[in-house]
């Protein structure tokens, strides 16, 4: 997977914490980039690495993804097994300033699960300022990725979980994750690599509501809850 700065680059995730992007995959990393500065806690660790476009939308294709389990001192009970279905939150996250809030990437990967087989999707869940109802997402398949519009200035919560086909949550710590973005329109807009955002509309039309849609460039990948 070939890299640069403001194009192709590799995500990597340690417990599923929020990523770092690594642009550089032969420079060392330091696990305190990937911890907060949190010290590693006795036990089973595990890390995983995935192929993404300069959008951010996570490689679905096959080897684009690798995941490693390790201990920290005595090897004890595994609290995830990496053979079975894992849901990997990618985006979003962070705060979005300026530009990079007017649309707002939403990507994951499952590992160890197809999501066409019938039997699972992951659901989506967003809720903040603006949102009546919390605004709910299943995910059934891969195709275009899916984008947050018309978000207005505050937090928003979004959760996302592997659900069977009974719509229970698939057993394991990372399948079911919850992150909190902030969102600033007014603020001055970040590196415009973080949010690949489209130009803000211009006037001063009443917001609409969010909303979440499928990008056109490929067939749809999934259906809003009745």
């Amino acid at each position: 997977w070939q890299t640069a700065a403001v194009n192709s680059h590799v995500h990597l995730i340690l417990d599923n914490k929020p990523y770092k992007r690594i642009d550089d995959t032969k420079a060392p990393v330091k696990m305190s980039e990937l911890t907060g500065s949190e010290a590693l806690s006795e036990g089973q660790h595990v890390l995983v690495a995935f192929a993404s476009r300069a959008s951010h939308e996570s490689v679905k294709t096959k080897d684009a993804l690798a995941i490693i389990s390790f201990y920290v001192g005595k090897k004890a009970t595994d609290t995830v097994d990496v053979k079975k279905p894992l849901l990997i939150y990618s985006r979003p996250k962070g705060d979005y300033n300026g530009e990079n809030a007017n649309h707002v990437l939403v990507d994951f990967y499952v590992a160890n699960k197809a999501l066409d087989d019938g039997k699972s999707h992951v659901g989506i869940t967003v809720t903040g300022p603006g949102i009546d109802k919390p605004l709910d997402v299943d995910v059934t398949k891969w195709g275009a990725p899916y984008y947050l519009d018309n978000l207005q200035n505050g937090s928003y919560s979004v959760k996302m979980e592997l659900h069977d086909k009974d719509n229970v949550v698939v057993p394991g710590p990372w399948n079911s994750t919850t992150r909190t973005i902030k969102i600033n329109h007014d603020a001055p807009t970040d590196n415009p690599h973080a949010g690949h955002t489209a130009p803000a509309a211009s006037g001063t039309a009443p917001t609409p509501p969010a909303t979440a849609t499928a990008a056109p460039k490929r067939a749809g990948t999934a259906k809003p809850k009745k």
